[in-house]
């Protein structure tokens, strides 16, 4: 775990060695979305989508974006494309699900967690993901249930539980306060403490 500016800093470091990679755009794209520099993230996310229009991740990571920027409807059209492009992943799917949470289109995001929740026996579902899916509905307990089955499992993605903007809602919560503890993140601020993974 390093401090933003570190993990931006390397991040760079790597597209300057692949400056044409669809990935290493998106993975910058996400550090920074963590480090709640949206608009650098939007800027970076760009670019990595004209590189390559048809990888999913950029579209993915942009829809994230587009949520904290207010722009529901362009996020929601980036998730869709992300799932189209990832062949319904289960991944693009609850992030999907997790903006029809976030922008009050409930049915939508009940009826896509319990499709992915339904296909847990054929597709692994990331516990996180569903975590966030219900911390966006305003379902702090069953929030807390996932991520502590997030936790249970080793989820490598609790890496971001520290700056997580999508987890804000949780912060003053004994039982995410607790997580964060064991995780071996310190005590949590309302929004965050903003380290990411380098």
């Amino acid at each position: 775990m390093g401090r933003p500016q570190e993990a931006i800093a390397m991040t760079r470091r790597a597209q300057q060695s692949d400056p044409v990679s669809p990935v290493v755009g998106a993975s910058l794209g996400m550090i920074l979305y963590l480090a709640r520099q949206y608009d650098e993230a939007d800027t970076v996310l760009q670019r990595a989508h004209e590189i390559d229009p048809n990888h999913f991740l950029p579209h993915m990571r942009l829809g994230l974006v587009r949520l904290q920027q207010h722009r529901s409807a362009e996020a929601i059209a980036e998730f869709k494309t992300a799932v189209a492009l990832a062949d319904h992943s289960t991944e693009t799917l609850a992030a999907l699900a997790t903006a029809y949470a976030t922008v009050g289109k409930s049915g939508a995001a009940r009826k896509l967690t319990a499709q992915l929740q339904a296909s847990q026996a054929e597709h692994y579902v990331l516990p996180y993901n569903i975590a966030k899916i219900y911390a966006a509905a305003g379902a702090r307990e069953r929030a807390l249930e996932w991520l502590e089955r997030a936790y249970q499992e080793g989820n490598p993605d609790l890496i971001e539980l520290n700056s997580e903007p999508l987890l804000d809602s949780l912060r003053g919560e004994s039982e995410f306060c607790e997580l964060m503890r064991r995780i071996g993140f310190p005590a949590p601020a309302s929004h965050g403490n903003l380290e990411v993974s380098s």
